[in-house]
C-alpha cells in the first residue's frame, strides 16, 4: 500500500492484493472432466483511491479497482472472465449527511454478506457461489447512511 498526500487538502493511495492459490478440483459433477489442478487469482486485485476536501461539509471521493486473474482459461473460476476485470470503480461526495456514489459497486447484500462468509473470495467456497445477488452492479447511483447511534 502507497499513500501520498499533496496538500492538507486531498488524499491519494495506491493499494492491491495478490492472493494466488493452487487447488486441485474435482469436476466431475459440473463437467465431464477428470481432476484437474487449478491455479487461481482469489479476486487479486490493484487499485488506487482518494478523496479531495470541497469544503469543511463535503469531500470528492473516488475509487478505480481492477481484479487481476491469474487463472488459465480453463479453471472454473477463470471460464468466461478477462485478465483484468473492473472491481469497485466510482466516484461521489460524503459528508455528515452520508456517502453518495455513482459508478460501479458491490450490492448491498454482497456489503452484508462479508459479516458471514468466511471465505470471501475463495474461488469455489465463497457464499456469491449459492446466494442470488451477491454482485457487483454498473450503472449505480447509491446513497449510504451515515451511522447513527452505533
Amino acid at each position: 500500500m502507497v499513500s501520498a498526500s499533496s496538500s492538507a487538502q486531498s488524499e491519494f493511495e495506491l493499494y492491491g492484493r495478490a492472493d494466488i492459490s493452487v487447488n486441485r478440483v474435482n469436476m466431475d459433477a459440473l463437467l465431464p472432466r477428470p481432476k484437474e489442478w487449478q491455479l487461481n487469482g482469489n479476486a487479486s486485485r490493484i487499485g488506487f483511491r482518494g478523496s479531495y476536501q470541497l469544503t469543511d461539509a463535503i469531500e470528492l471521493i473516488y475509487q478505480v479497482e481492477s481484479e487481476i486473474n491469474f487463472d488459465d482459461d480453463y479453471s472454473l473460476a477463470a471460464r468466461g472472465k478477462d485478465t483484468v476485470e473492473q472491481r469497485n470503480t466510482f466516484a461521489g461526495i460524503q459528508g455528515n449527511f452520508g456517502r453518495i456514489i455513482a459508478g460501479r459497486h458491490d450490492t448491498p447484500i454482497k456489503t452484508a454478506g462479508r459479516e458471514v462468509d468466511r471465505f470471501n473470495d475463495q474461488v469455489l467456497a465463497d457464499v456469491k457461489n449459492f446466494l442470488e445477488g451477491e454482485d457487483r452492479v454498473s450503472d449505480l447511483i447509491m446513497y449510504t447512511t451515515p451511522i447513527w447511534m452505533g
